[in-house]
Protein backbone atom coordinates (compact mmCIF):
# COMPACT_ATOMS: atom_id res chain seq x y z
CA UNK A 1 0.00 0.00 0.00
CA UNK A 2 1.44 3.40 -1.00
CA UNK A 3 2.06 5.74 1.91
CA UNK A 4 0.92 9.35 1.68
CA UNK A 5 1.87 12.22 3.97
CA UNK A 6 -0.96 13.89 5.85
CA UNK A 7 1.01 16.68 7.52
CA UNK A 8 1.02 20.43 8.04
CA UNK A 9 4.32 22.19 7.28
CA UNK A 10 5.12 25.67 8.62
CA UNK A 11 8.23 27.57 7.50
CA UNK A 12 7.99 30.71 9.66
CA UNK A 13 10.59 29.40 12.16
CA UNK A 14 13.25 28.23 9.71
CA UNK A 15 15.81 30.19 7.68
CA UNK A 16 18.02 29.57 4.66
CA UNK A 17 21.31 28.05 5.83
CA UNK A 18 19.81 26.62 9.00
CA UNK A 19 21.04 23.13 9.89
CA UNK A 20 19.15 20.32 11.61
CA UNK A 21 21.22 17.40 12.87
CA UNK A 22 18.59 14.77 12.00
CA UNK A 23 15.10 14.08 10.65
CA UNK A 24 13.44 14.58 14.05
CA UNK A 25 14.91 18.08 14.45
CA UNK A 26 13.87 18.97 10.90
CA UNK A 27 10.27 18.02 11.72
CA UNK A 28 10.42 20.07 14.91
CA UNK A 29 11.73 23.10 13.04
CA UNK A 30 8.93 22.81 10.46
CA UNK A 31 6.36 22.39 13.27
CA UNK A 32 5.21 19.00 12.00
CA UNK A 33 3.04 17.00 14.40
CA UNK A 34 5.15 15.03 16.93
CA UNK A 35 3.46 11.77 15.96
CA UNK A 36 5.34 11.98 12.62
CA UNK A 37 8.82 12.47 14.15
CA UNK A 38 9.50 8.73 14.46
CA UNK A 39 8.25 7.77 11.01
CA UNK A 40 10.32 5.26 9.06
CA UNK A 41 10.43 3.49 5.71
CA UNK A 42 7.85 4.50 3.10
CA UNK A 43 6.01 6.76 5.55
CA UNK A 44 9.17 8.78 6.21
CA UNK A 45 9.84 9.08 2.46
CA UNK A 46 6.31 10.36 1.93
CA UNK A 47 6.77 13.01 4.64
CA UNK A 48 10.10 14.14 3.17
CA UNK A 49 8.49 14.35 -0.26
CA UNK A 50 5.81 16.62 1.19
CA UNK A 51 8.45 18.74 2.96
CA UNK A 52 10.20 19.24 -0.41
CA UNK A 53 7.14 21.19 -1.58
CA UNK A 54 7.93 23.85 1.03
CA UNK A 55 11.74 23.96 1.25
CA UNK A 56 14.76 22.78 -0.66
CA UNK A 57 17.30 21.05 1.54
CA UNK A 58 20.58 19.20 1.18
CA UNK A 59 21.57 16.14 3.18
CA UNK A 60 24.98 15.53 4.69
CA UNK A 61 24.86 12.20 6.49
CA UNK A 62 21.94 12.53 8.91
CA UNK A 63 22.07 16.33 8.79
CA UNK A 64 19.55 18.49 6.83
CA UNK A 65 20.60 21.97 5.58
CA UNK A 66 17.91 24.39 4.40
CA UNK A 67 18.97 25.84 1.03
CA UNK A 68 15.76 27.63 0.00
CA UNK A 69 12.29 28.40 1.36
CA UNK A 70 9.53 28.69 -1.24
CA UNK A 71 7.06 31.59 -1.05
CA UNK A 72 4.32 29.21 -2.18
CA UNK A 73 4.36 25.38 -1.84
CA UNK A 74 5.29 23.63 -5.07
CA UNK A 75 2.39 21.91 -6.92
CA UNK A 76 1.30 18.59 -5.45
CA UNK A 77 1.07 15.55 -7.70
CA UNK A 78 -2.36 13.94 -7.93
CA UNK A 79 -1.99 10.54 -9.59
CA UNK A 80 -5.72 9.83 -9.36
CA UNK A 81 -6.46 12.95 -11.39
CA UNK A 82 -3.83 12.16 -14.02
CA UNK A 83 -5.24 8.65 -14.47
CA UNK A 84 -8.53 10.12 -15.69
CA UNK A 85 -6.87 11.19 -18.92
CA UNK A 86 -5.09 8.01 -19.98
CA UNK A 87 -7.75 6.16 -21.98
CA UNK A 88 -8.89 9.35 -23.71
CA UNK A 89 -5.33 10.36 -24.55
CA UNK A 90 -4.69 6.88 -25.94
CA UNK A 91 -7.59 7.19 -28.39
CA UNK A 92 -6.54 10.70 -29.47
CA UNK A 93 -2.88 9.77 -29.92
CA UNK A 94 -3.56 6.57 -31.87
CA UNK A 95 -5.88 8.45 -34.22
CA UNK A 96 -3.41 11.30 -34.57
CA UNK A 97 -0.38 9.10 -35.34
CA UNK A 98 -2.33 6.99 -37.85
CA UNK A 99 -3.47 10.18 -39.58
CA UNK A 100 0.16 11.31 -39.93
CA UNK A 101 1.07 8.30 -42.09
CA UNK A 102 0.21 8.98 -45.73
CA UNK A 103 0.97 5.48 -47.07
CA UNK A 104 0.85 1.98 -45.61
CA UNK A 105 4.45 0.91 -44.71
CA UNK A 106 5.75 -1.79 -47.06
CA UNK A 107 8.69 -3.02 -44.99
CA UNK A 108 9.49 -3.57 -41.31
CA UNK A 109 11.93 -0.65 -41.45
CA UNK A 110 9.24 1.64 -42.88
CA UNK A 111 6.90 0.63 -40.05
CA UNK A 112 9.01 2.41 -37.42
CA UNK A 113 7.94 6.06 -37.24
CA UNK A 114 8.84 9.09 -35.15
CA UNK A 115 6.95 12.32 -34.57
CA UNK A 116 7.80 15.25 -32.35
CA UNK A 117 6.13 18.39 -31.03
CA UNK A 118 6.76 20.85 -28.21
CA UNK A 119 5.00 20.03 -24.91
CA UNK A 120 2.53 22.90 -25.50
CA UNK A 121 1.49 21.50 -28.88
CA UNK A 122 0.96 18.06 -27.34
CA UNK A 123 -1.20 19.79 -24.69
CA UNK A 124 -3.33 21.25 -27.47
CA UNK A 125 -3.70 17.98 -29.36
CA UNK A 126 -4.91 16.20 -26.22
CA UNK A 127 -7.33 19.02 -25.32
CA UNK A 128 -5.45 20.01 -22.15
CA UNK A 129 -5.58 23.68 -23.18
CA UNK A 130 -6.93 25.83 -25.99
CA UNK A 131 -5.14 27.42 -28.95
CA UNK A 132 -4.38 30.61 -26.99
CA UNK A 133 -2.24 28.86 -24.37
CA UNK A 134 1.42 29.87 -24.74
CA UNK A 135 0.64 32.32 -27.55
CA UNK A 136 2.23 35.68 -26.71
CA UNK A 137 -0.15 37.53 -29.04
CA UNK A 138 -2.83 37.39 -26.36
CA UNK A 139 -0.72 38.81 -23.52
CA UNK A 140 -1.10 42.44 -24.60
CA UNK A 141 -4.88 42.08 -24.47
CA UNK A 142 -4.64 40.69 -20.93
CA UNK A 143 -2.43 43.54 -19.73
CA UNK A 144 -5.12 46.04 -20.69
CA UNK A 145 -7.40 44.55 -18.00
CA UNK A 146 -7.17 46.26 -14.64
CA UNK A 147 -7.45 42.96 -12.80
CA UNK A 148 -4.40 41.39 -14.49
CA UNK A 149 -0.67 42.04 -14.41
CA UNK A 150 2.54 40.32 -15.48
CA UNK A 151 3.03 38.63 -12.10
CA UNK A 152 -0.42 37.00 -12.26
CA UNK A 153 0.21 35.66 -15.77
CA UNK A 154 3.67 34.41 -14.78
CA UNK A 155 2.20 32.65 -11.74
CA UNK A 156 -0.44 31.04 -13.96
CA UNK A 157 2.07 29.58 -16.41
CA UNK A 158 4.41 28.37 -13.65
CA UNK A 159 1.58 26.43 -12.01
CA UNK A 160 -0.24 25.15 -15.06
CA UNK A 161 2.78 24.20 -17.16
CA UNK A 162 3.90 21.83 -14.42
CA UNK A 163 0.43 20.40 -13.92
CA UNK A 164 -0.16 19.82 -17.64
CA UNK A 165 3.30 18.27 -18.10
CA UNK A 166 2.56 15.80 -15.30
CA UNK A 167 -0.73 14.81 -16.95
CA UNK A 168 1.02 14.44 -20.31
CA UNK A 169 3.89 12.40 -18.84
CA UNK A 170 1.49 10.16 -16.92
CA UNK A 171 -0.45 9.39 -20.11
CA UNK A 172 2.68 8.78 -22.21
CA UNK A 173 4.15 6.53 -19.49
CA UNK A 174 0.99 4.43 -19.56
CA UNK A 175 1.22 4.02 -23.34
CA UNK A 176 4.93 3.19 -23.04
CA UNK A 177 4.17 0.43 -20.52
CA UNK A 178 1.75 -1.02 -23.07
CA UNK A 179 4.66 -0.98 -25.56
CA UNK A 180 2.61 1.16 -27.95
CA UNK A 181 5.12 4.01 -28.02
CA UNK A 182 8.50 5.11 -26.73
CA UNK A 183 9.13 8.78 -26.05
CA UNK A 184 12.09 11.00 -25.23
CA UNK A 185 13.06 14.68 -25.00
CA UNK A 186 15.02 15.97 -27.99
CA UNK A 187 16.81 19.29 -28.51
CA UNK A 188 16.11 21.31 -31.67
CA UNK A 189 18.66 23.87 -32.86
CA UNK A 190 17.37 26.93 -34.72
CA UNK A 191 19.57 28.98 -37.05
CA UNK A 192 16.79 31.09 -38.56
CA UNK A 193 13.04 30.74 -39.03
CA UNK A 194 13.36 27.92 -41.58
CA UNK A 195 16.72 26.30 -40.78
CA UNK A 196 16.25 23.92 -37.88
CA UNK A 197 17.65 20.50 -37.07
CA UNK A 198 17.83 17.99 -34.27
CA UNK A 199 20.92 18.31 -32.06
CA UNK A 200 23.44 15.48 -32.17
CA UNK A 201 24.15 13.46 -29.05
CA UNK A 202 27.45 15.34 -28.67
CA UNK A 203 25.67 18.68 -29.00
CA UNK A 204 23.03 17.72 -26.43
CA UNK A 205 25.80 16.95 -23.95
CA UNK A 206 27.42 20.32 -24.71
CA UNK A 207 24.13 22.19 -24.23
CA UNK A 208 23.58 20.54 -20.86
CA UNK A 209 27.13 21.40 -19.79
CA UNK A 210 26.59 25.02 -20.83
CA UNK A 211 23.25 25.14 -18.99
CA UNK A 212 24.93 23.82 -15.84
CA UNK A 213 27.69 26.44 -16.07
CA UNK A 214 25.20 29.30 -16.56
CA UNK A 215 23.06 28.06 -13.65
CA UNK A 216 26.13 28.19 -11.41
CA UNK A 217 27.00 31.69 -12.63
CA UNK A 218 23.47 32.86 -11.84
CA UNK A 219 23.64 31.28 -8.39
CA UNK A 220 20.70 28.96 -9.05
CA UNK A 221 20.23 25.37 -7.92
CA UNK A 222 18.11 24.11 -10.83
CA UNK A 223 16.01 25.18 -13.82
CA UNK A 224 12.83 25.06 -11.73
CA UNK A 225 14.02 28.20 -9.95
CA UNK A 226 14.37 29.98 -13.30
CA UNK A 227 10.65 29.93 -13.85
CA UNK A 228 9.70 30.99 -10.35
CA UNK A 229 12.07 33.96 -10.59
CA UNK A 230 11.18 34.94 -14.18
CA UNK A 231 14.76 34.30 -15.35
CA UNK A 232 14.12 31.77 -18.13
CA UNK A 233 14.57 34.19 -21.03
CA UNK A 234 17.82 35.57 -19.59
CA UNK A 235 19.11 32.05 -18.91
CA UNK A 236 18.51 30.60 -22.38
CA UNK A 237 19.93 33.72 -24.06
CA UNK A 238 23.09 33.37 -21.96
CA UNK A 239 23.44 29.67 -22.82
CA UNK A 240 22.99 30.37 -26.56
CA UNK A 241 25.60 33.17 -26.46
CA UNK A 242 28.03 30.94 -24.56
CA UNK A 243 27.70 28.15 -27.16
CA UNK A 244 28.22 30.60 -30.04
CA UNK A 245 31.24 32.22 -28.39
CA UNK A 246 32.83 28.85 -27.77
CA UNK A 247 32.83 28.09 -31.52
CA UNK A 248 34.90 31.23 -32.11
CA UNK A 249 37.82 29.57 -30.32
CA UNK A 250 38.54 27.54 -33.49
CA UNK A 251 38.91 30.75 -35.52
CA UNK A 252 41.07 32.35 -32.82
CA UNK A 253 43.40 29.35 -32.72
CA UNK A 254 43.77 29.27 -36.52
CA UNK A 255 44.51 32.98 -36.72
CA UNK A 256 47.02 32.98 -33.87
CA UNK A 257 48.69 29.85 -35.17
CA UNK A 258 49.06 31.36 -38.65
CA UNK A 259 50.56 34.50 -37.11
CA UNK A 260 53.00 32.40 -35.12
CA UNK A 261 51.65 33.93 -31.92
CA UNK A 262 51.05 30.49 -30.43
CA UNK A 263 52.72 27.11 -30.84
CA UNK A 264 51.37 23.60 -30.43
CA UNK A 265 51.99 23.64 -26.68
CA UNK A 266 49.68 26.68 -26.28
CA UNK A 267 46.71 25.28 -28.17
CA UNK A 268 45.27 23.54 -25.10
CA UNK A 269 44.66 26.96 -23.56
CA UNK A 270 42.13 27.70 -26.32
CA UNK A 271 40.51 24.28 -26.40
CA UNK A 272 36.75 24.37 -26.90
CA UNK A 273 34.57 23.37 -23.98
CA UNK A 274 31.29 22.73 -25.85
CA UNK A 275 31.61 20.58 -28.97
CA UNK A 276 29.17 21.02 -31.84
CA UNK A 277 28.17 23.31 -34.68
CA UNK A 278 26.82 26.35 -32.80
CA UNK A 279 28.40 29.14 -34.88
CA UNK A 280 25.11 30.54 -36.26
CA UNK A 281 22.84 29.36 -33.45
CA UNK A 282 19.93 31.74 -32.81
CA UNK A 283 17.90 29.65 -30.35
CA UNK A 284 17.23 26.12 -29.20
CA UNK A 285 14.24 24.41 -27.66
CA UNK A 286 13.04 20.99 -26.54
CA UNK A 287 10.42 18.71 -28.04
CA UNK A 288 8.88 15.44 -26.97
CA UNK A 289 9.55 12.84 -29.65
CA UNK A 290 7.28 9.82 -29.86
CA UNK A 291 8.52 6.71 -31.65
CA UNK A 292 5.98 4.10 -32.65
CA UNK A 293 5.15 1.16 -34.89
CA UNK A 294 2.47 2.19 -37.34
CA UNK A 295 1.12 -1.39 -37.47
CA UNK A 296 0.81 -1.66 -33.67
CA UNK A 297 -0.81 1.76 -33.34
CA UNK A 298 -3.29 1.03 -36.14
CA UNK A 299 -4.23 -2.35 -34.62
CA UNK A 300 -4.65 -0.74 -31.22
CA UNK A 301 -6.90 1.94 -32.71
CA UNK A 302 -9.10 -0.74 -34.31
CA UNK A 303 -9.39 -2.51 -30.95
CA UNK A 304 -10.23 0.73 -29.13
CA UNK A 305 -13.01 1.41 -31.63
CA UNK A 306 -14.32 -2.17 -31.45
CA UNK A 307 -14.31 -2.20 -27.62
CA UNK A 308 -15.79 1.27 -27.35
CA UNK A 309 -19.04 0.62 -25.51
CA UNK A 310 -19.64 4.35 -25.05
CA UNK A 311 -19.14 4.99 -28.79
CA UNK A 312 -16.51 7.51 -27.80
CA UNK A 313 -15.20 9.66 -30.65
CA UNK A 314 -11.96 11.60 -30.80
CA UNK A 315 -14.02 14.78 -30.38
CA UNK A 316 -15.56 13.32 -27.22
CA UNK A 317 -12.12 12.41 -25.88
CA UNK A 318 -10.75 15.91 -26.48
CA UNK A 319 -13.85 17.45 -24.91
CA UNK A 320 -13.52 15.16 -21.88
CA UNK A 321 -9.88 16.11 -21.33
CA UNK A 322 -10.61 19.82 -21.65
CA UNK A 323 -13.62 19.71 -19.32
CA UNK A 324 -11.71 17.63 -16.75
CA UNK A 325 -8.58 19.78 -16.67
CA UNK A 326 -10.63 23.02 -16.58
CA UNK A 327 -12.74 21.77 -13.66
CA UNK A 328 -9.71 20.47 -11.76
CA UNK A 329 -7.81 23.75 -12.10
CA UNK A 330 -10.79 25.79 -10.93
CA UNK A 331 -11.20 23.33 -8.05
CA UNK A 332 -7.56 23.70 -6.98
CA UNK A 333 -8.00 27.50 -6.78
CA UNK A 334 -11.18 27.10 -4.72
CA UNK A 335 -9.46 24.72 -2.28
CA UNK A 336 -6.70 27.26 -1.80
CA UNK A 337 -9.29 29.96 -1.06
CA UNK A 338 -11.25 27.76 1.32
CA UNK A 339 -8.20 27.25 3.55
CA UNK A 340 -8.42 30.89 4.67
CA UNK A 341 -11.50 32.52 6.13
CA UNK A 342 -13.42 34.40 3.46
CA UNK A 343 -12.68 38.13 3.53
CA UNK A 344 -9.64 37.84 5.79
CA UNK A 345 -7.09 38.12 2.97
CA UNK A 346 -8.31 40.37 0.12
CA UNK A 347 -5.17 39.59 -1.94
CA UNK A 348 -6.10 35.89 -1.98
CA UNK A 349 -9.51 36.71 -3.44
CA UNK A 350 -7.81 38.87 -6.12
CA UNK A 351 -5.39 36.02 -6.85
CA UNK A 352 -8.28 33.56 -7.26
CA UNK A 353 -10.13 35.95 -9.57
CA UNK A 354 -7.05 36.41 -11.75
CA UNK A 355 -6.21 32.71 -11.98
CA UNK A 356 -9.80 31.66 -12.70
CA UNK A 357 -10.00 34.25 -15.48
CA UNK A 358 -6.81 32.91 -17.10
CA UNK A 359 -8.02 29.32 -16.80
CA UNK A 360 -11.17 30.25 -18.71
CA UNK A 361 -9.24 32.20 -21.35
CA UNK A 362 -6.22 29.92 -21.89
CA UNK A 363 -7.37 26.43 -20.92
CA UNK A 364 -11.13 26.12 -21.46
CA UNK A 365 -12.57 25.70 -24.95
CA UNK A 366 -15.06 28.36 -25.89
CA UNK A 367 -18.46 27.32 -27.23
CA UNK A 368 -17.48 26.78 -30.89
CA UNK A 369 -13.78 26.25 -30.39
CA UNK A 370 -13.64 22.45 -30.22
CA UNK A 371 -14.37 21.85 -33.91
CA UNK A 372 -11.84 24.50 -34.91
CA UNK A 373 -9.16 22.93 -32.70
CA UNK A 374 -9.76 19.48 -34.14
CA UNK A 375 -9.71 20.81 -37.68
CA UNK A 376 -6.35 22.45 -37.02
CA UNK A 377 -4.70 19.37 -35.59
CA UNK A 378 -6.37 16.50 -37.45
CA UNK A 379 -6.84 17.85 -40.95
Amino acid sequence: MRKTADITVKTDRVAVGQEFKNYKELCEGLQIDKSKHKASGCHKKAILKEIERYVRYEKSGQKFIIKEIYDEPLPKEDKRLEGKYVKYTELILCKYLVSKTKEEPKTVADDEKAYNLTPVNWFKIFGLCNARYGDKRYLDDFFELETLNQDAIHEFYVREDDRLKKILTSSLNSLTRQRLINYSVQYILGFDEKDQRKATEEEVGSIRNAEHDVLEEMGLHDTFQLRYRSLSQKFYAAVTERLRADVEKDNIIDALYDEGTIVDEDIDKYERKYLGDFSDLVYYYKVIEIKYSYARIKNRLKKLIADNEEELTVLDAIRHNNDTVTDSLHDSIKKKQDKIMIGSVPSLNTYAEQQNYLIDKLIKFEKDELAESCQEFFN
